[in-house]
This record gives structure tokens, C-alpha cells and sequence, in this order.
């Protein structure tokens, strides 16, 4: 479902050491990576300062790895 990937997602981004966020979403969940530049956000953002209406858009309609 969209909430399970959501919070994957999430858990993902502000799990990891290295906060370049975009470059390491391209190898794990490249479509969340090809919608967060549409929607914007730069390859050098930090997940901290994403407002999280984006990061819900971003993951919207995208087929969720549980499915």
C-alpha cells in the first residue's frame, strides 16, 4: 500500500549516514527519485527540509514492493 511505502521510504531517507537523498533513491526507489525532481527537489537536499506534502506526492500511486 501507499502508507507502507511511505514510511519505507521515510525510514530509508532519514535512516542513513550520507544525507545526499536523491542519488541513493535513483538505485533503490527510482520512480520516488523521478518525482521528487519533478516536484522540485534538488539532488543535493537533505530529507530534513522536504515539507512532507512532497514526500506523500511523491510516493503516491506508486506501485508499493508489498503488493
Amino acid at each position: 500500500s501507499e502508507d507502507a511505502l511511505f514510511r519505507l521510504v521515510l525510514g530509508d531517507a532519514f535512516g542513513q549516514r550520507r544525507k545526499r537523498l536523491l542519488p541513493r533513491f535513483d538505485k533503490s526507489y527510482p520512480e520516488v527519485a523521478s518525482r521528487m525532481r519533478a516536484l522540485g527537489i534538488s539532488d543535493n537536499a537533505r530529507p530534513e527540509t522536504i515539507p512532507p506534502a512532497v514526500w506523500w506526492e511523491a510516493v503516491k500511486g506508486v506501485p508499493s514492493p508489498f503488493a
